[in-house]
């Protein structure tokens, strides 16, 4: 892996980390401190280097199967509210716009996670090179 997606990768673990930590304080904790730390976990051992094609896919599946399942309160909370509604205190006990928020932070972390996807290095059946 080259220097600059291991620096992205670092940077990924930490934001990872940081929407972890902002979660300790919800009514439903544990499922969103876990999926963030595994993010963190995933983008922290990319940094090291020790990468896994399989662990990152399977983490991002589940983090935009889980948000997907989400996205129907995302058009609920722009019909009724201005975009900047979805950060303030009165939002939290909106339940879409709960579930709106929950959805968009999934996102992030299914983006990050693509970001740093490994390739594959198997040889590819056109690649004249694996012929040989």
């Amino acid at each position: 892996m080259s220097l600059p997606r291991r620096v992205l990768a670092a940077v990924f673990a930490l934001v990872a980390l940081a929407m972890a930590l902002v979660q300790l304080n919800d009514p439903d904790p544990i499922e969103w401190v876990a999926i963030y730390l595994a993010g963190a976990v995933v983008s922290a051992a990319g940094a090291l280097g020790w990468q896994s094609r399989r662990v990152t896919l399977v983490l991002l599946l589940v983090a935009a199967v889980w948000s997907a399942w989400l996205s129907p309160a995302v058009p609920r909370w722009l019909a009724n509210h201005p975009l900047a509604f979805i950060g303030s205190e009165a939002s939290v006990s909106i339940d879409y716009m709960e579930r709106s928020r929950e959805c968009l932070g999934l996102l992030i972390l299914v983006v990050m996670l693509a970001a740093q996807l490994p390739r594959d290095r198997r040889p590819h059946s056109g690649n004249r090179l694996a012929r040989r």
